[in-house]
């Protein structure tokens, strides 16, 4: 697994760059789906279905569901989110390679570790670690300022947590 991560590197740093220029300060419903769309072809490619949850009530991007099903294992929940509190007028915009690190909004939170676990998850795929097992990927829109009334932003993600044995 780790020497898949490692050859897949370069790929992994494209994709955080890729992700950090789409701006999705929270407000940003446009910016955060675009993040989303282009999260959503990473799990596609991995066998993953995905579904959006509408947030328009709650004036959000829709979250992003992505699964797999299975009979092996514990049933496993990966959680993140595309917002940063980074919104288009910030002067902080763009990837920033500086030697070994980057920088940029969402580098570290939160960007950076969806880059994370989709090679993670890549790694597994090659593997066949994903095989009949069942994971979902929960990747909320609006974790920077939750849309309100959170009964309602917050409720299938709850839903998808009494539902797996484990959370990550």
């Amino acid at each position: 697994l780790f020497r898949h991560i490692d050859a897949a590197a370069p790929q992994s740093v494209a994709l955080l760059e890729e992700l950090v220029n789409l701006n999705s300060g929270t407000f940003n419903v446009t910016g955060v789906s675009e993040v989303g769309r282009r999260l959503e072809r990473e799990f596609r490619a991995l066998g993953f279905k995905t579904r959006w949850i509408s947030m328009q009530q709650v004036g959000r991007a829709p979250h992003l569901v992505a699964e797999r099903q299975g009979r092996k294992g514990r049933r496993l929940l990966l959680l993140g989110h595309m917002d940063t509190v980074f919104e288009p007028f910030s002067p902080f915009k763009t990837f920033v390679r500086k030697g070994e690190q980057a920088v940029g909004p969402g580098t570290y939170d939160m960007k950076g570790g969806l880059v994370i676990m989709i090679a993670a998850l890549r790694a597994l795929h090659a593997q066949r670690g994903l095989d009949d097992r069942t994971i979902t990927v929960f990747i909320t829109s609006d974790e920077e300022l939750p849309g309100d009334p959170t009964s309602v932003s917050r409720a299938e993600f709850i839903e998808a947590g009494r539902r797996a044995d484990a959370a990550l």
